[in-house]
């Protein structure tokens, strides 16, 4: 065994006779600079080939053995018809106690290379990988895409396109075209901006009129970009139900009612907290009188959406025309309400008792109703109430804090709310879960227990319990928190 600078090479001398001339070949030279001829066609061979080394009568038959290529294999033919060869040597790497795998890594003897037993999640059925991009959100199932084929034909089921959400992100007109062809029921676009030009507003249109979007479901929440392009998307979901534009600014909202008809079918609206520029604000002494959401874009809510059953107007900042003209104008199919924080009186919601009958629903926290009308909303909504949510204010009137107190009172309210057989929640006080709140709120909540209980006394809605199934928040993805009412700083 010769040891070279560059490998071991294994080699047997034999002699030949003295007519032996080597065959036409051609001539290179190994790592170890010895002049070699080899056959044609093992010419591809870089190393761990049979080769010939002619050194006047003498033939070197062997294996040439470098690290420099540890993806080569030895030949397994003769290339010369030599009788009597003695059995070729095995690699020299196989004994070694170190040798470099086919990933380029060093092994040590004993130590097998890494083998995986299975295909990981490209061999898993269709059924469990589906399963698992489930979990993923809308960005990284597109840039599961990439992967291969298997992932790319996975993420396109139809069942995975369903539902999408893209959040804070810029988006455009293929993207949105995409999700529409994909036949998608719900969009949900939190704090996204989409703009177009005047020629994109245009071929978006007559996308929309071409493909009829199956949407149910939409969400704007806190949208910024162009207010004409997803007012057209809006107006062209024929199938529309539920309707999200919380936080979104007020001019989005009249975009969307210039354009809206009566044939439309939205249920759901969740128009709380709308903003607007700081400079357009009103002082605050004339924010009981006047204020951005104005009368007539309510008017043309209440007259618009004949089919509304849910409605979220809390921190909408709404003026007392606007106020006037819900309680007075909107739909009998009414049954699920949100005025917190609002300027709601008893004339109000004496209007609205008549109004809906059918009402599950409704949250006056921090408005400025007082204990006088609540006789008469326990006797209207009798059989219908399942939660209610009241102010501070009666909770003072009445001196839940307080073993004393006006007991006649107390005991009549006690009577009313035990007089609802569907009740199932009670929230008096301020709409905040806070810890100090919660403390405040301690010895009313005591009070309350021992007076209803069977009921739900004060449970946070934005909890681990989560909103009542009477609740129009349940239907949002962004359910709107109190502490974005901080916006609205009236109180």
């Amino acid at each position: 065994m010769i040891h070279t600078p560059i490998g071991d090479k294994y080699c047997l001398e034999i002699s030949l006779p003295d007519n032996y001339s080597p065959p036409r070949g051609r001539h290179t030279r190994c790592l170890n600079n010895t002049l070699t001829i080899t056959k044609k066609d093992r010419g591809l061979f870089r190393s761990g080939v049979w080769k010939l080394i002619s050194n006047k009568k003498t033939a070197v038959l062997g294996i040439l053995i470098t690290t420099r290529h540890p993806q080569t294999r030895a030949a397994t033919q003769t290339i010369y018809n030599i009788p009597n060869l003695p059995p070729p040597p095995k690699p020299h790497r196989q004994n070694h106690p170190l040798s470099i795998g086919h990933n380029g890594r060093m092994i040590i003897k004993g130590q097998a290379p890494h083998r995986t037993t299975g295909g990981g999640l490209s061999s898993m059925p269709t059924e469990i990988l589906e399963k698992i991009l489930g979990y993923l959100s809308f960005q990284q199932r597109i840039g599961v895409q990439r992967i291969n084929q298997r992932f790319r034909d996975a993420t396109m089921t139809p069942k995975l396109w369903k539902s999408v959400t893209i959040r804070n992100r810029l988006i455009t007109n293929p993207i949105v075209k995409s999700i529409l062809r994909a036949q998608t029921t719900s969009l949900d676009l939190p704090m996204c901006v989409w703009r177009a030009h005047q020629t994109e507003q245009i071929d978006m249109e007559n996308f929309l009129i071409l493909n009829p979007p199956k949407l149910t479901y939409l969400g704007f929440q806190e949208f910024g970009g162009n207010n004409s392009i997803a007012a057209t998307l809006i107006i062209l979901s024929k199938n529309l139900a539920t309707l999200d534009l919380s936080e979104a600014d007020f001019t989005f909202l009249s975009h969307i009612l210039d354009k809206l008809d009566r044939t439309n079918n939205i249920t759901s609206i969740n128009l709380s907290v709308m903003k607007t520029t700081p400079n357009t604000r009103q002082p605050s002494a004339l924010a009981e009188m006047y204020s951005p959401v104005r009368s007539n874009t309510i008017a043309d809510l209440v007259t618009k959406c004949i089919k509304l059953t849910d409605l979220v107007l809390c921190g909408a900042d709404l003026s007392q025309d606007s106020i006037t003209q819900i309680c007075h104008l909107v739909t009998p199919t009414l049954v699920a309400i949100n005025l917190a924080r609002e300027h709601v009186k008893n004339e109000h919601v004496d209007a609205l008792t008549l109004r809906c009958p059918n009402m599950k629903y409704i949250n006056l926290s921090e408005t400025k109703i007082s204990y006088e009308i609540f006789p008469r909303m326990a006797s209207r909504w009798r059989y219908s109430m399942r939660d209610l949510s009241l102010p501070e204010q009666l909770a003072r009137q009445l001196k839940l804090f307080s073993d004393f107190g006006p007991y006649e009172r107390r005991d009549e309210f006690a009577t009313l709310i035990k007089s609802m057989p569907r009740m199932e929640r009670l929230h008096i006080g301020h709409f905040r879960f806070e810890h100090t709140d919660v403390m405040y709120r301690r010895t009313t909540v005591k009070m309350l227990s021992a007076m209803f209980p069977k009921l739900l006394i004060n449970p946070n809605p934005f909890g681990t319990l989560g909103p009542s199934t009477s609740d129009p928040g349940r239907k949002y993805k962004n359910n709107i928190r109190p502490n974005s009412w901080v916006l609205r700083n009236r109180h």
